[in-house]
């Protein structure tokens, strides 16, 4: 395939990675500053990219340079959509490898050194010679041994800790982020009952069909609790009880979003629901409340949750969004409030002309993340909790893979309710972002540029879109938060053979034996 206009050579694809490298820092407000590798790690992904937009053989090469890239911007929020002569997915779809690979252990204190297969298709299609098998252990990828494959997982990383990094090597390798291109064959040294065998991948030549899963309710996780049965079954959140632990309760909150396949369509109607027909009347009994929230990606607004545990006023963590120069165009600014309560305290502070808003770079002022239902102009009104009557203990099931709002809630639930909290696991992403915008990257007469905001996007015909967090996350005095995984009080690491159900019954276990 032909060079598009303005990547013919190497130096303007080095030109293009410069540009994009530098749009995306110079609006960043949080993620390149708190991820694990700081802004050194950073500025070593772009030397990098540059090399490989050098060495960049077709624009299909040259669009995973700049995926590569951009996977090394730490933010779970982050998206990334290249035009489809740069994506090689176009003519590929998303590679379903037969198989999938864990690293042996993961946790908060492991760097692993060992990664096994986890977990094989029924048809394993796309493989020469023997098939992959449940435990074989990874030696080799490509002829270079394990360790220099888990090096760039560290990377090539969305997180904020290192070791968190490791638990999505599959996921970087089948997406080629970790140097393999996926259009060319994939070969794996493995250890199976102390010999050694060689297994090859080769991409089918058809594109993947679309994923036909849908997403479920907490009622699939009700054989989640050994010794437990549903006693409440709503959408994202079920609750659980047993005869033989009187006075616990569990909760399995899955997700705080709502699609159309949901029972419920907001928090607010599900936590009105549960109050109704459950915890109005349960909460009192209740002297543990076990939440698990494991696995929670985030989504809709968590503030009413808190209506049914907290016994104060409460409100939301805090966000500060940075004051950055392409503000200056009301068409930009206009994008960063989402609700009318923030659009009109935006409005306040630009009135003023206050010297926050004339800091360029700087940052403004606290804001609530989610404004009251009466507070007008988000000022951070107190929002009142349910005469629910709970006073037990509250232990959180928690993972590094409660994203957005459900870390949020995770902080919210440990720093309100102080010594009747505790958390038990892994511990959380520690990525609560508020607000992003999109960042386009496009040639234009000659020059290789990006443009923040949602016009840009849609006018530019630009290369590559793709999310920069505009806000850092705070408490309301502004101390900033942002990138902190929550500490847990028991540590229980992943193993590779590890169902949802094995490990969270670990948690659980331990959660109860440390009971009084």
């Amino acid at each position: 395939m032909p060079w598009p206009d303005g990547l013919e050579t190497s130096a303007l694809r080095v030109q293009a990675v410069k540009a994009f490298a530098a749009g995306i820092a110079d609006n960043d407000s949080e993620a390149i500053q708190v991820g694990w590798q700081g802004k050194q790690g950073w500025d070593k992904a772009v030397r990098r990219a540059e090399v490989n937009a050098t060495a960049a053989e077709d624009p299909a090469a040259f669009g995973l340079t700049l995926r590569t890239l951009y996977a090394s911007y730490p933010s779970l929020h982050s998206r990334i959509d290249l035009r489809s002569d740069l994506d090689y997915r176009t003519t590929l779809g998303h590679r379903s490898i037969p198989f999938t690979m864990k690293v042996r252990e993961l946790g908060p204190d492991i760097i692993p050194d060992a990664v096994l297969i986890a977990d094989t298709a029924k048809v394993q299609i796309g493989l020469a010679g023997p098939g992959a098998a449940v435990g074989d252990q990874v030696l080799t990828i490509n002829g270079r041994p394990i360790g220099h494959w888990l090096s760039k997982s560290a990377q090539v990383c969305r997180r904020n800790s290192r070791w968190q990094c490791y638990g999505d090597f599959d996921k970087q390798l089948r997406t080629g982020l970790l140097g393999w291109d996926p259009r060319r064959p994939l070969t794996l040294g493995i250890s199976r009952n102390g010999s050694r065998k060689t297994i090859t991948y080769q991409a089918p030549s058809t594109p993947d069909p679309a994923d036909p899963r849908v997403r479920t309710g907490c009622g699939q996780d009700d054989e989640r609790y050994e010794g437990f049965t549903a006693v409440y079954t709503g959408w994202n959140l079920c609750a659980f009880r047993s005869a033989a632990r009187p006075g616990v309760e569990i909760w399995r909150l899955k997700s705080f979003s709502y699609g159309t396949e949901a029972t419920f369509d907001s928090p607010k109607t599900e936590v009105e629901g549960l109050w109704e027909k459950h915890w109005s009347t349960a909460a009192s009994s209740v002297k543990e409340l076990i939440i698990d929230v494991s696995g929670n990606g985030g989504g809709d607004v968590p503030l009413p949750w808190y209506s049914l545990l907290f016994d104060q006023p409460y409100q939301e963590q805090y966000a500060q969004y940075r004051r950055l120069k392409a503000f200056d165009d009301p068409a930009i600014a206009a994008e960063l409030p989402d609700d009318q309560a923030h659009e009109r305290w935006l409005a306040g502070i630009k009135l003023t002309n206050s010297r926050a808003w004339r800091n360029v770079g700087g940052y403004l002022p606290p804001v609530a993340m989610f404004c009251a239902e009466e507070d007008l102009t988000c000022e951070g009104t107190l929002v009142k909790p349910k005469p629910h009557g709970f006073a037990g203990k509250v232990s959180l099931i928690l993972d590094d893979n409660c994203v957005s709002s459900c870390s949020g809630f995770a902080w919210n639930i440990l720093a309100k309710l102080g010594p009747r909290a505790n958390a038990f696991g892994l511990p959380d992403s520690g990525d609560s972002n508020f607000r992003r915008l999109p960042l386009t990257l496009h040639y234009r007469e000659g020059i290789w540029r990006t443009a923040l905001g949602t016009n840009a996007a849609q006018q530019d015909k630009p290369i590559a879109t793709v999310n920069v967090m505009v806000t850092r996350t705070t408490t309301s005095d502004g101390q900033v938060i942002s990138g902190q995984s929550l500490p847990v009080r028991t540590v229980i690491h992943r193993r590779w053979d590890d169902t949802a159900r094995s490990w969270t019954g670990r948690v659980l276990e331990e959660i109860l034996q440390s009971r009084p």
